[in-house]
């Protein structure tokens, strides 16, 4: 079970939860929970994590490696779920896979999910990837493709124009909302300062 004390952080912007730890809050404020891509870190998810605490949330990263990305659907919507506080789901490449199908199981619980170049629909490279965590209440798979169905809550989809592992069309495909930004590729959405400008804005509009 992951989980750590969860507050509003002053010496680094995310808490890193671990495999052997717990999720335990001290209020009811939105937590931004942002989850890394497949072979990635909760260091990716730096920018975001930032944002959150600036504006004074919470927010966490966990750590998923290997095998706990066939059961990080389950683990973390129980370690989420005991927390009984709002939440602002993110995440990139498989990690937003994950966020979507948190969102399902949550319900009411999440105020928003972004997705950052994450396979949501078929293409060769994204249905490699989303064979790894895909839930069968809400990911419809074959021999041949992945989808899934769109979250019930607010979602926008951040994709860049010159992904090859997951194209425009596989990245944006559920989504309500879809940005795609000229010039970018799978990972370096991650490092430019208008995404997380672009995930908070759309936080703080589903909150409105």
């Amino acid at each position: 079970m992951w989980s750590d004390t969860v507050s509003v952080l002053t010496t680094q912007p995310y808490r890193v939860l671990g495999d052997s730890q717990t999720l335990a809050v001290s209020d009811d404020s939105p937590l931004v929970f942002s989850i890394h891509g497949y072979l990635g870190a909760p260091r990716d998810m730096g920018l975001f994590a930032k944002s959150a605490k600036d504006r004074g949330l919470a927010s966490a990263c966990p750590k998923i490696s290997g095998s706990q990305w066939h059961n990080a659907v389950h683990r973390l919507s129980i370690a989420l779920e005991g927390t009984g506080r709002p939440v602002h789901l993110v995440g990139h490449s498989l990690g937003g896979l994950i966020a979507v199908q948190l969102a399902h199981v949550l319900q009411d619980q999440v105020l928003s999910v972004a997705t950052i170049a994450s396979p949501l629909s078929g293409s060769p490279h994204s249905d490699r990837f989303a064979f790894y965590s895909a839930h069968p209440l809400f990911v419809t798979k074959t021999s041949e493709t992945v989808s899934i169905s769109p979250p019930p809550a607010p979602m926008l989809a951040v994709a860049g124009e010159r992904d090859v592992l997951v194209p425009v069309g596989s990245a944006t495909s559920v989504s309500s909302r879809s940005i795609v930004i000229p010039g970018e590729g799978h990972r370096s959405l991650l490092n430019k300062p208008y995404t997380s400008h672009l995930v908070e804005t759309f936080q703080e509009e589903s909150t409105s």
